[in-house]
């Protein structure tokens, strides 16, 4: 009977349908995020939404400035030992904000690598983050030259003088304060009346709009819309909802907790003065080289008040728990607290499993093991060996059901027609030999959650970013390359994106090796069996082609340790087979040879027995001989 093979093929198909719907659904994840989105949260905001009001448009009035101070300065940096922060006094712009730690790899003019610090804020055309503007979203940016007042080495004031509607002295100040050991920094907006009476300016709803960064880093050339590695989304709290959203176009936010923009390592987080804030306006858009902007306004609700101040959290650094953690608590420099920060960085996963097999990464490369490579090769085979019981219970369940299938062919043939008999028949085998076909199956389904959990990490752990293995594995986060070309070529352009791998292609051969091995006996020349062996690894092949080099390293390993483990279990497997009929060819022996030797009583009866049944055959021949005579 074919059952055991077709469990086994169930099996596979099972994986990887989950296996696929697991990518789809981590892809999902990153687009859509931990929550689901209201599906009434369109594009394109509502018709009787303001921004598409004629008082959406440009009609603020052009403030009169005091004086604007002529000199521009460029150049005004604020460094901690995290990050370093370059701003221009134009507006009291954020101009560049530099990551200490965390780099990212470039080629210069000479086409050589080099690797720079990142810089968090990622402009087009040299746009800068929190400029402000008079009014709502659409109105004109500020652009006046600010005066600077250093308050000292971490925090610094931007600020200038205008008139407002009433005709009426303000000074506006921008205040950017840093501490060590934080991503996250402080920016107060400040108006304030010369004379006692209300602010007047902006419309008739918002009094000014504070923009956040353009974009934030890594740099990247385009992004791409089916790519899981390079992307950009919107993310935001409200309440206790974690939501991520994608569309191009504008939309609305009220109420929020915070507002950000994140990509798979990286995150920009804005925490704004929730009761002072009118509405957020999201705004995502192209332009004709590909470049993606991630605009996000916070619009000011208008008061009536001599003097106003806000103020803003933002954090521009790693998407890691260690860093975001520090939020759930004031045990931070900023002593600020606000737990849902964390929300964006890589969860727990099922039962844990994640957080364990990074914990135990971590420890692994804690103890000496510098290499993230041989971190991830030595994690495989500790998985493998705990696993091992496992596999080999479910290749002896296998093994075992083999040895009475030309039994279970003989019912199918007896039967034929009757499934409901051939079924019962077959149970009653399956009871009498003690074998139960679905156990060959089970060790491998427990595996799943663990896989899933590896697949999860390995493609989303920081600590791999841009660490190299060996020769041309450069980076561990990201697909490998041997070769590269510019023209794009039908088919192949979409599935490889102009990339030659190596990796890919030792993985599908170790898998069908791998797949052979486990094959049992007298399966080689079915057709279902062939498909598994040699095109399924051919489909995760372009599945899996433009995968994270670290995935390919796992699963390499995984295959060739899987090849070894198969290969010593059927080995064992053999010298217990023929071990058994050597003891049971023994014991045959032994008692033919207790038997030609009887004990002394069993000889005189066994002698006694012979002597009398002579003596009956020589009675028998004289009375045959008597009647003759007669």
């Amino acid at each position: 009977m074919k059952e055991s093979n077709n469990n086994t093929i169930m099996f596979v198909l099972v994986s990887v349908l989950f296996l696929s719907s697991f990518m789809l659904w981590q892809s999902y994840k990153e687009t859509k995020a931990k929550a689901n989105v209201v599906e009434s949260e369109v594009a394109t905001l509502p018709e009787n939404s303001s921004v598409s009001n004629e008082n959406s448009k440009k009609v603020s009035k052009k403030y009169s400035f005091v004086n604007s101070y002529a000199k521009e300065d460029n150049n005004i940096v604020i460094e901690t030992n995290k990050v370093e922060a370059v701003f221009t006094n134009k507006g009291g712009n954020l101009v560049s904000l530099f990551t200490k730690e965390h780099k990212e790899v470039i080629k210069d003019e000479n086409n050589v690598e080099k690797k720079i610090p990142i810089n968090m804020i990622f402009s087009e055309n040299g746009e800068t983050a929190f400029n402000l503007k008079f009014g709502n979203f659409k109105d004109y940016d500020i652009e006046e030259n600010f005066k600077v007042k250093r308050i000292s080495d971490k925090e610094v004031e931007f600020y200038t003088y205008f008139y407002d509607n009433s005709n009426n002295k303000i000074k506006l100040s921008k205040n950017y304060k840093f501490v060590d050991d934080e991503y996250l920094f402080q920016l107060t907006v400040k108006y304030e009346n010369s004379v006692n009476s209300d602010i007047s300016i902006g419309d008739k709803n918002n009094l000014y709009t504070l923009s956040f960064v353009p974009q934030i880093g890594p740099e990247f050339k385009k992004l791409k819309k089916r790519d899981n590695y390079v992307f950009r989304n919107f993310i935001y709290q409200k309440g206790k909802d974690y939501k991520t959203y994608k569309k191009s176009g504008y939309k609305e936010l009220y109420d929020i907790n915070y507002v950000g923009i994140d990509n798979r390592y990286f995150v920009g987080l804005a925490v704004p003065p929730q009761l002072d804030i009118n509405r957020v306006v999201l705004n995502k858009g192209n332009n004709r080289e590909g470049f993606v902007k991630s605009n996000i306004f916070f619009e000011r609700k208008q008061i009536k008040a001599k003097d106003i101040e806000d103020v803003y959290k933002f954090y521009l650094g790693p998407k890691t728990k260690k860093q975001l953690g520090k939020y759930a608590t004031t045990n931070n420099n900023f002593k600020y607290e606000n737990k849902a920060l964390v929300s964006p960085a890589p969860g727990m996963g099922f039962l844990g499993l994640r957080a364990g097999i990074k914990n135990l990464m971590k420890l692994i490369h804690r103890i000496g093991v510098k290499n993230w490579g041989l971190v991830i090769i030595i994690l495989t085979i500790i998985i493998k060996l705990l696993l091992f019981p496992l596999t080999f219970s479910s290749y002896k369940s296998t093994s075992k059901m083999q040895e009475f299938q030309p039994q279970l062919k003989e019912i199918q043939e007896k039967y034929k027609g009757n499934q409901q008999k051939i079924q019962m028949e077959t149970s009653k085998i399956y009871k009498e030999e003690g074998v139960n076909p679905l156990k060959g199956c089970l060790p491998m389904l427990l595996q799943m959650p663990i896989l899933f959990a590896l697949f999860g990490v390995l493609r989303t752990m920081f600590e791999l970013r841009g660490m190299p293995f060996f020769g041309w594995i450069t980076d561990l986060s990201s697909p490998e390359t041997v070769f590269t070309w510019a023209k794009s070529i039908p088919i192949i352009s979409g599935f490889s994106q102009n990339n030659i791998r190596i990796l890919p292609a030792l993985f599908v051969a170790t898998q069908i090796i791998s797949s052979k091995i486990m094959q049992q006996p007298g399966t080689n020349s079915q057709a279902n069996m062939k498909m598994m062996t040699y095109l399924m690894p051919v489909m995760f092949f372009f599945m899996l082609y433009n995968m994270p080099s670290g995935l390919f390293v796992y699963w390499i390993t995984s295959n060739v340790i899987t090849t070894i483990q198969q290969l010593s279990i059927k080995k064992v497997m053999h010298n217990r087979k023929v071990s058994g009929k050597q003891a049971e060819i023994d014991a045959k022996k032994a008692a033919k040879k207790k038997a030609k030797k009887p004990g002394k009583i069993s000889s005189f009866m066994g002698s006694v027995m012979e002597k009398a049944q002579e003596a009956q055959d020589r009675a028998n021949q004289q009375q045959v001989k008597s009647k003759k005579k007669k």
